[in-house]
């Protein structure tokens, strides 16, 4: 397999002034947002992630996201609530301190989003496609707030990001360095945000097709004790749901929740924060008295009546979810992001249309998460935040079509 040469038209990678730029910029952000704002208003955004790590510091384990003493939860996974809880007990709970903190660490994932998708783009296509990419990401309105959303947003999409990178270099040179690497980001995703696991299940079986193709001395052994070490690990998860909550919950408890939210009688296909049991006290009484999986059991099943029962107005709502994840367009709508979600949607698929044409295999590997990773929420409901998981992906897709003249120069090996 040949390496990708460089285009002689093609101009420097610009990694280093790309990512002072981000990082300046978020800087800024964060400092104007903590100036307008008191540290409460950042935590008020998820108080599930408050009440959790609350919890954990008490000694009563992942439980009671909505106050109270309720008990175990699996509401969340583990992941995001275990930071959380590390950094309260460090600069003390919902300080000033842990708010700069959680927001710093944000804008520094976001830093390695930047660079993993400028060094993939390097890769793959050219240094004009990732020095447009890692401009876009650099500078982008929407995106510059990402550090201050309290949420597991910008590590979900640090993780995705370095996952794609990591089956690339897989693909074109296997070693257990790098199988090792890929299974311990497999295992951060799954712990910290599992609505990537189709995500995670495609990306691993693409890597391991490709690299069969690509290498006679491919060992099925090694794949299969990548896949292994993910199922062992993960599996403390589900085991301790099953013996905390007495039921088999291997992700997380909530689908019934959000699908009730997003399908119920009066529901316009989007989340209701005024329905939400850590400000609704009915909802609250409901979950504290039932108990969390008998309450998501019932949210489920509710969900699914109404959705038999009309299922023409299922169907329109689905469709009006689908043209809200991919445009932007949500309620409140915000232009900026509005604008700024549906021009990458639409260069980026039209990247990926012509990726298809030169790189078929990184084609369907891009393809995989943009994909899968929406599906649930077509059928729950949209939200800003959920469509940023893959916007990294995308921003390339759009460069690769901006630039693709100097990038259908040198393809990837792993691509041929």
């Amino acid at each position: 397999m040949s390496k990708p040469t460089a285009a002689p038209t093609d101009p420097r990678l610009h990694l280093f002034p790309i990512v002072l730029l981000a990082e300046s910029l978020r800087l800024a952000v964060i400092v104007v947002t903590l100036k307008a704002h008191p540290a409460s208003w950042f935590f008020a955004q998820a108080s599930e992630l408050n009440e959790l790590a609350h919890s954990l510091l008490t000694g009563h384990g992942l439980g009671s996201p909505f106050g109270g003493l309720t008990g175990p939860s699996a509401f969340l996974a583990p992941g995001y609530p275990l930071l959380v809880a590390g950094i309260f007990r460090l600069f003390q709970p919902q300080s000033f301190a842990s708010a700069f903190v959680l927001m710093l660490l944000q804008s520094l994932f976001a830093i390695a989003t930047i660079v993993c998708m400028m060094l993939l783009a390097r890769k793959l296509f050219s240094n004009s496609t990732a020095n447009l990419a890692g401009t876009v990401w650099a500078i982008s309105p929407p995106l510059l707030f990402l550090p201050t959303i309290y949420w597991d947003t910008s590590f979900s999409i640090f993780l995705l990001m370095l996952l794609l990178t990591l089956c690339v270099y897989c693909a074109e040179a296997p070693s257990w360095r790098i199988r090792l690497s890929i299974a311990l980001c497999a295992l951060l995703m799954l712990y910290t945000n599992p609505s990537l696991a189709t995500a995670i299940t495609g990306s691993l079986i693409w890597t391991a097709v490709i690299v069969r193709r690509n290498s006679s001395r491919a060992r099925p052994a090694a794949a299969l004790a990548s896949l292994a070490l993910i199922l062992i690990c993960f599996s403390f998860w589900p085991v301790r749901n099953y013996k905390r909550l007495h039921a088999f919950i291997p992700l997380r408890s909530n689908m019934g929740y959000e699908l009730w939210q997003g399908n119920r009688p009066g529901s316009d296909g989007f989340f209701s924060p005024a329905l939400h049991p850590n400000v609704n006290q009915q909802e609250f009484q409901r979950y504290s008295s039932l108990g969390e999986v008998a309450y998501m059991r019932e949210k489920s099943s509710l969900a699914k009546s109404a959705i038999s029962s009309d299922p023409a107005r299922f169907l329109g709502l689905t469709a009006k979810r689908f043209f809200s994840f991919w445009s932007g367009l949500s309620r409140p709508s915000v232009w900026p992001m509005v604008a700024y979600a549906s021009t990458t949607t639409l260069l980026g698929l039209l990247g990926l249309v012509l990726l298809f044409r030169s790189q078929k295999k990184i084609a369907i590997l891009f393809a995989i998460p943009l994909a899968l990773l929406p599906l649930p929420y077509y059928v729950t409901h949209p939200d800003y935040r959920f469509r940023c998981v893959i916007d990294p992906v995308l921003t390339m897709l759009a460069a690769y079509a901006l630039t693709r003249r100097s990038s259908a120069r040198h393809p990837s090996s792993a691509a041929q």
